[in-house]
């Protein structure tokens, strides 16, 4: 069921309740014949989107969700696994049936290793070509998360968020998806490829092969630009996703 909304940062934050007593913060604005779903990554929150909502509600209704154990939704000892997020998804997307909805969806796979305030500097660097000064809000919600008692929990839904894409890949089912797909990358992402799991390989090396198999892709690289690319290049960001938006037509019932 849905809550009534409170007041919060640049939003206006909603609660909606779903089975087995987990609560989704969430947030609404704007109006449009389609409606965009904003789903952020690891080790961010629906704030991800501060730069693209505020823009792109001119022309669409925008929509951003805090998953589990992230932002402000509910906590709990959640797996975290590729099933259970989706099924949060699609049980939080289930009222809107029948509209045009689009997902905008953002990774970032990075992994805390410890409490050291240096090392989370460190980590959130990599996920920009050049980190920019408005993104310290970022470290600022990881010093809080360290100063009320969080941080550890925090990192073990990182390790089981990271866990459950490894042992569960979808590659396997890219063929079967026949959406129209926009793929926005950055040349300089330093966190995919991983350099573990693909040693010594780029994204334009990498990425093209993935994006290959999924049958309706379009792929575009952001030069000089990392893995937080909606905030290090917003502009360029938001231009993409209305440009493909207007020339896409969406059919309610993919």
């Amino acid at each position: 069921m849905f809550q009534p909304s409170v007041p919060t940062f640049d939003h206006l934050l909603r609660r909606m309740d779903l089975r087995n007593g987990l609560e989704l913060a969430w947030t609404d604005e704007g109006t449009g014949e389609k409606t965009l779903v904003f789903v952020h990554g690891m080790a961010s929150n629906l704030r991800a989107w501060r730069k693209n909502i505020p823009v792109l509600r001119d022309d669409f209704r925008c929509i951003s969700l805090d998953l589990p154990n992230f932002g402000d939704s509910s906590r709990g000892d959640y797996p975290m696994s590729i099933p259970f997020l989706s099924g949060v998804l699609r049980e939080f997307l289930r009222p809107l049936e029948g509209e045009q909805v689009v997902l905008v969806e953002a990774d970032r796979p990075e992994n805390l290793l410890s409490l050291d305030p240096e090392q989370v500097v460190r980590t959130y660097e990599l996920n920009f070509h050049h980190f920019p000064a408005d993104a310290h809000f970022m470290l600022e919600d990881m010093a809080a998360l360290a100063a009320n008692g969080e941080y550890p929990h925090y990192c073990e839904t990182l390790r089981r968020c990271v866990f459950g894409m490894v042992s569960d890949p979808i590659r396997t089912h890219f063929p079967a998806i026949q959406q129209d797909l926009l793929v926005l990358f950055g040349e300089d992402d330093a966190l995919i490829p991983h350099p573990r799991l693909h040693a010594d390989q780029s994204p334009r090396a990498l990425i093209p092969a993935g994006v290959h198999e999924l049958p309706r892709a379009q792929l575009q690289f952001f030069e000089q630009c990392g893995h937080f690319l909606q905030w290090e290049q917003s502009e360029r960001f938001n231009q993409a996703v209305r440009d493909f938006l207007v020339s896409h037509p969406v059919n309610p019932k993919q």
